[in-house]
């Protein structure tokens, strides 16, 4: 089956050729040309097919730039501006401070996203992918392949991979919390030691997260949920505190609310 070629490059220029139907490109810097006008010359070269498509960027400020049908990025309210000048290429510069966020492999259509967890074809460790960037193959010291792929970094210090040499795997939870919320390896959460200290500590879930904590040490999201679980379940009112706050703001006696607490207590 003969190759459809489908963009052609300018090597003087570095203008993008795009086919628009059997015998015409379009070209921003030189609008619609005639196909053998390109095809025929030896002043523009084929764009090699690529194996990825970036869906989205995002920058130091958090903002979101997702791919339009057009070929440019937007955020969300940007929709139906003109930012057709927003392209890979400028994206791509130390100026914008953006950073690839998801990308999709045009091969079998998954998309993999910054954090997810992924890891080689046959390879057995799972990863957090922390970064992608466009590279090349090296051929030996001096010379790279010429062919744009993306390399995925996994987390510090260990590694990472082609984009068409790995794999995504879906996260389970390792651990769920007291205020019902499920964590996976990495993420924070924060104990709080009953019955004792209550003392509120930060650690971050591991794969054997589950299997070090006794009964006396309940685990919370966050900071915020911990110190509401103390302030609801620490003892530290007495019973005087509790018959003066009752004679102050309630008709029944603190004497009355008294005698009922120790009846329960007795009965416990």
């Amino acid at each position: 089956m003969k190759r459809q070629i489908t963009e052609y490059k300018h090597k003087k220029t570095g203008a993008i050729a795009g086919k628009i139907s059997e015998n015409f490109y379009n070209t921003r810097e030189f609008a619609v040309i005639h196909a053998q006008l390109i095809e025929d010359s030896l002043d523009w070269e084929i764009v090699e097919e690529k194996s990825y498509e970036i869906l989205s960027f995002k920058n130091d400020l958090k903002e979101t730039f997702i791919l339009q049908k057009e070929g440019f990025y937007a955020t969300d309210y940007e929709r139906y501006a003109d930012v057709s000048w927003r392209t890979v290429d400028h994206l791509l510069t130390k100026a914008t401070k953006c950073s690839i966020h998801s990308v999709r492999r045009i091969s079998d259509n998954f998309v993999f996203t910054l954090d997810d967890s992924a890891k080689s074809v046959n390879g057995r460790g799972t990863h957090k992918i922390t970064a992608f960037e466009i590279s090349q193959k090296q051929i030996n010291r001096e010379e790279r392949d010429g062919i744009d792929r993306i390399w995925v970094s996994w987390e510090k210090d260990s590694g990472g991979n082609w984009l068409d040499a790995i794999e995504k795997v879906e996260r389970k939870p390792i651990l769920i919390t007291e205020d019902n919320v499920e964590l996976f390896e990495g993420d924070d959460y924060y104990t709080v030691k009953i019955y004792n200290e209550w003392k509120i500590q930060k650690w971050a879930v591991y794969c054997d997260t589950t299997k070090v904590s006794p009964s006396s040490i309940l685990r919370f999201s966050s900071r915020e949920k911990a110190e509401e679980y103390i302030e609801n379940s620490k003892p530290q009112y007495s019973l005087n505190d509790i018959e003066k706050a009752v004679n102050i703001y309630f008709t029944i006696t603190g004497e009355q609310i008294f005698e009922n607490i120790k009846s329960h207590l007795r009965n416990d």
